[in-house]
């Protein structure tokens, strides 16, 4: 369309932050297969990149259609890693009702840094302090719902529930976060064969929710006027995992 401005993509990739967590069941699994509680610690380890950077569009000449562009950090949510330790607890519960079998999750990430030290805008003069750097920010997700088996093949239904919260469990609240939470519909089925097994889930969002930040806030003290910023949720996830014992 004539006067539109142009639309451009900017891109990541690499290795993740990676965790590692140790699991305990608290009943005897030979003794205790209809239903038991698996409780987990560990930590995450800042091994993904949390200052990949792209290629923005700045401006298009007019006359010659020239474009110009300057190298920055990618958007948060496509950065590999946030820069930053931290500890993982989890829990895992079941209990079968003949052949239903009904199963919660939870799971927190506290990130006790409080933002990474690579400014978001490196072009931008006099950066708000607030938002300069990207927060190392907290994360949690929980999930419920029953599940059930014929033979080797098993679906499930559930819902799922994953976000952001506004302030962290320990540490600052200081940098750019987008906090908010999202509830999902989740149907799923897994595959089991030998040692292995695959699972498939494409949880369908329900309910969105970009609660404040710790800068949207303060701003909103300052100015008297409700601030809140942006944030984009998608509408399916396709979550796909593999599975070995040894």
């Amino acid at each position: 369309m004539s006067g539109s401005r142009p639309t451009f993509a900017t891109n990541a990739s690499g290795i993740s932050d990676m965790t590692l967590i140790g699991r305990y069941w608290v009943g005897n699994p030979d003794t205790r297969q209809t239903s038991n509680i698996s409780v987990g610690l560990g930590v995450k380890a800042p091994t993904g990149n949390d200052r990949a950077e792209d290629a923005f569009l700045d401006s298009v000449d007019p006359k010659t259609g020239v474009r110009k562009y300057t190298v920055k950090p990618v958007d948060q949510s496509i950065q590999p890693g946030d820069g930053g330790w931290g500890i993982v607890a989890d829990f895992t519960a079941f209990k079968a009702f003949g052949k239903i079998v009904g199963y919660a999750s939870g799971y927190y990430l506290a990130n006790p840094r409080e933002q990474n030290d690579f400014l978001r805008d490196p072009t931008t003069v006099n950066p708000d302090p607030l938002t300069a750097y990207l927060s190392i920010s907290d994360q949690f997700a929980a999930r419920a719902g029953v599940n059930t088996s014929f033979k080797k093949l098993g679906v499930s239904l559930g819902a799922r529930m994953e976000g952001v919260p506004s302030s962290d469990l320990i540490g600052g609240d200081l940098g750019r976060r987008r906090p908010g939470y999202s509830i999902a519909v989740e149907p799923g089925l897994y595959y089991s064969f030998k040692r292995s097994a695959l699972s498939f889930s494409l949880p369908f969002l329900v309910y969105r929710n970009r609660t404040q930040s710790y800068s949207d806030k303060i701003q909103t003290e300052k100015t008297g006027k409700h601030v809140q910023g942006d944030a984009a949720y998608a509408d399916v996830v396709v979550i796909a995992g593999y599975s070995i014992r040894f």
